[in-house]
């Protein structure tokens, strides 16, 4: 599911949206002890409302994300959550992750999606070896 800006609840955008994310441990332990500590007010979101309703985008923001920016050191106010999936997708790419995983993990309809936000990060040099393989 996702939750739109208004706080609405509804299916993925594509079928590519449903997919399985892969959660380090950390993290994962992370959440189960969220869980774990009573953070889930009501019924099945784990990062809901007393009144059952997603958390706000900003209030998340203001109460958390401020405070892992400091935590980390990183003096960029612009970084958002959603910088944390372009930074994943370009992990990706620099270590030379299959472009078919990556259209995956991101839950992209289509490989092209995917090439038009990401493909200005493969590196020409990249592009130069793959001709060369090709045609040798």
């Amino acid at each position: 599911q996702r939750a739109d800006e208004d706080g609405a609840i509804g299916p993925p955008k594509s079928a590519a949206g449903r997919r399985k994310v892969p959660l380090p441990p950390p993290a994962a332990a992370a959440l189960r002890l969220w869980v774990w500590r009573g953070h889930r007010p009501h019924g099945d979101l784990v990062f809901g409302t007393s009144s059952d309703r997603p958390e706000d985008l900003a209030n998340i923001h203001r109460r958390c994300w401020t405070r892992v920016l400091e935590l980390a050191d990183v003096d960029r106010p612009d970084l958002t959550l959603y910088s944390l999936r372009h930074y994943y997708a370009s992990e990706m790419i620099a270590r030379g992750r299959d472009w078919k995983r990556i259209q995956r993990r991101l839950g992209h309809e289509s490989f092209a999606m995917t090439m038009d936000i990401y493909g200005h990060l493969i590196d020409d040099e990249d592009l130069d070896q793959a001709d060369g393989a090709a045609v040798g």
